[in-house]
């Protein structure tokens, strides 16, 4: 199998995960009705980041001589990263995590930030194809920002409850 062969492999991969974490984002809408627009948006981005990574494999098939493969893709590593989210999505579905536990894991997803080995598996001076990776690297920035500062909402209410006489 040639190394471009791999690329679109690993973009599938990618793909896949994006759409998991739209799924567990989904989960929380259902679970967190007061802060449901808030996960629905993070939702619908993640499905966004989806269609975005397959339109720039759809790219990397239509030019090949465009792109070079660089390094590869840690394909165990993003199959247990999906396999997790699976697991966190039941357990968000029967109601074992709270909203700040909801929180918390969709940080450390956001942190894992598969998004960014899209720029380490595939070399290209290809400007429409940069310009993809880069909005959905930054709007993985942005999801991040705005999960930290839901965290902080959260537990500032907390501390606010707590010390109501």
């Amino acid at each position: 199998m040639n190394r471009l062969t791999e690329v679109l492999k690993a973009l599938e991969l990618l793909a896949e995960a994006e759409i998991q974490v739209g799924a567990f984002y989904f989960a929380c809408a259902r679970v967190f009705p007061d802060e449901r627009e808030f996960w629905r948006a993070l939702s619908d981005a993640e499905v966004s980041h989806a269609q975005t990574i397959r339109k720039m494999a759809e790219m990397v098939e239509a030019n090949p001589e465009r792109y070079t493969a660089a390094r590869p893709l840690d394909k165990t590593a993003v199959r247990v990263f999906i396999e997790g989210l699976k697991r966190n999505t039941v357990r968000v579905d029967r109601r074992e995590f709270d909203l700040g536990r909801a929180l918390k894991v969709a940080r450390d997803t956001e942190y894992a930030v598969l998004e960014k080995k899209l720029g380490e598996i595939v070399e290209t001076d290809d400007t429409e194809f940069a310009s993809l990776y880069k909005v959905v690297n930054d709007q993985t920035d942005l999801h991040l920002a705005s999960i930290e500062r839901k965290i902080m909402e959260t537990k500032s209410h907390s501390r606010a409850i707590r010390s109501f006489p």
